[in-house]
């Protein structure tokens, strides 16, 4: 159908995402916490799994795409991993996407723990003359 976009994605329409700039929320930019890191590194973890199973599964056609004499299958099978060159390109771009925020989230809290004041968590070192350090001083 003409115009519909949607057509050719099922219920994904490719023209949100044309644009989209993977970088930090501005929301985040000025404070992020702990618990927002340990969210990406989970997302993180996630596409890096991803990544490695299709690469396995493209190493896999890789050999039996080589094997192949029939010229029927191996026209086939190129179209194949053609196909998954593309979904290796695609979700590596999706990790080094989360990556680089990771890196920039993580450099937003460690800044913003350098510059807090940690008086509450400041211990006033001990004395090593004990009780009777007063009685020296003067």
């Amino acid at each position: 159908m003409p115009g519909n976009k949607k057509a050719a994605h099922g219920n994904f329409d490719a023209s949100l995402t044309r644009g989209l700039a993977f970088t930090v929320h501005p929301s985040l930019q000025s404070e992020v916490q702990y618990l927002d890191l340990k969210q990406i590194t989970e997302i993180l973890y996630k596409y890096r799994n991803r990544v490695r199973a299709i690469l396995a599964e493209y190493r896999t056609w890789r050999t039996q795409h080589a094997r192949q004499y029939d010229e029927v299958e191996r026209i086939y099978s190129a179209y194949e991993g053609h196909f998954l060159r593309g979904q290796i390109r695609d979700c590596l771009h999706l990790y080094y996407a989360a990556h680089r925020d990771y890196h920039a989230m993580r450099r937003i809290y460690l800044g913003s723990l350098k510059n807090k004041r940690m008086s509450s968590l400041y211990v006033q070192p001990r004395s090593h003359y004990g009780d009777d350090d007063q009685d020296r001083a003067a």
